[in-house]
């Protein structure tokens, strides 16, 4: 168990224990909201693929926190999982052999306790972020440097990490209104010659059409320098035979930091981030998000400059045949989501929303 401290010298309103359940981390936090604002005091990360029981770590984390903050008491608990969700349980994550039962959770610390999707808390914290915080949030310029003015309350989130997943929300009332998807399986829609090419060479071998995600992932990475490694014309050095010996898990870090001076490296991210950038305009014709679209997840909070360092992302986020829908997707703000607590936040945000 590795163990973060927070904000420290705050006395918050409401305190929330929450969790961030990931293909990676498993991640128990308290969290407290003062002023509509909300600080992480302390959390307790795991290796997810090292558990087999949640309630193991988790009641580690519980002890843990209560030594450190014995008058900070939570009031209720929110716990978001990459699964399904169905009767207040995951009974299995998508990327681990294990499930989570908030009405176990519950009736062991005596605290309500809401299981909830992790893109439906990721949704929830979006909603709280201080997009002029740099801290938090890049705004994606357009070409010509201008900004577009969000507008209205509806926010939509995408998010390449281990899997990709797609959230959107809403307010009325003063509440927050979140909305699951599963966005990130929409069946992958080819847009030019090359990526027919690649879904042609992703159906060879999965002998099905590939989804979204086959390709705005980590592994979907890994899966577009598989496809240029085999069918393009590079010559293969000693580091594309590293990159191409290891599992799909451990290959973005390498061709993302020799995506610079590498041409394969540097076409496959290349090819990823224009990939991405479809995707996530193809999620913003949908839901028309002026309130912002933001993008979220592990791949792009590690991979920042590079996304930073060309327009690529945003060329294909906008582009459309028809001239009127180019100019609308336009004027749609896109954040960078830098702050990587915001799950934590989310699930706080959410558990206040949901006793309203």
């Amino acid at each position: 168990m590795k163990i973060e401290t927070g904000e420290t010298g705050i006395l918050c309103e409401q305190y929330c224990l929450v969790g961030d359940i990931g293909g990676t981390n498993t991640t128990i936090a308290l969290v407290g909201r003062k002023d509509a604002r909300f600080h992480i005091v302390v959390k307790c990360i795991f290796e997810t693929q090292q558990i087999s029981d949640f309630m193991l770590p988790f009641r580690q984390a519980v002890a843990r926190i209560s030594e450190l903050n014995q008058y900070k008491i939570p009031e209720s608990c929110c716990i978001c999982a990459a699964g399904p969700i169905e009767g207040n349980v995951c009974s299995r994550l998508t990327n681990a052999r294990w499930g989570i039962d908030g009405n176990k959770i519950a009736a062991e610390t005596g605290i309500k306790t809401r299981i909830i999707n992790d893109f439906t808390a990721l949704s929830f914290g979006i909603s709280v972020l201080d997009t002029e915080n740099e801290k938090e949030i890049v705004k994606m310029k357009n070409a010509d440097g201008s900004f577009p003015t969000p507008q209205g309350s509806v926010r939509a989130v995408i998010g390449a990490g281990t899997g990709l997943g797609v959230g959107f929300t809403t307010e009325t009332g003063g509440k927050t209104i979140a909305f699951p998807s599963e966005g990130g399986h929409f069946d992958f829609p080819a847009f030019d010659d090359e990526t027919d090419a690649l879904t042609a060479f992703a159906r060879k071998r999965l002998g099905a059409h590939p989804d979204l995600e086959c390709f705005v992932s980590g592994t979907g990475l890994s899966h577009i320098f598989d496809f240029l490694y085999e069918t393009g014309n590079y010559e293969k050095t000693a580091l594309h035979r590293e990159i191409a010996a290891l599992p799909p898990q451990k290959r973005p870090a390498l061709i993302a930091r020799n995506a610079a001076a590498d041409g394969l490296c540097a076409a496959a991210h290349r090819l990823f981030r224009r990939i991405y950038g479809k995707a996530a305009g193809n999620i913003a014709a949908v839901l028309l998000p002026k309130g912002g679209l933001y993008i979220a997840g592990g791949v792009i909070s590690k991979d920042l400059d590079l996304f930073l360092s060309d327009t690529v992302f945003l060329d294909a986020f906008s582009v459309n045949y028809k001239s009127n829908i180019s100019a609308l997707l336009k004027t749609i703000p896109v954040y960078i989501v830098r702050n990587y607590s915001t799950s934590l936040i989310g699930a706080a945000n959410a558990a206040l929303n949901y006793e309203k």
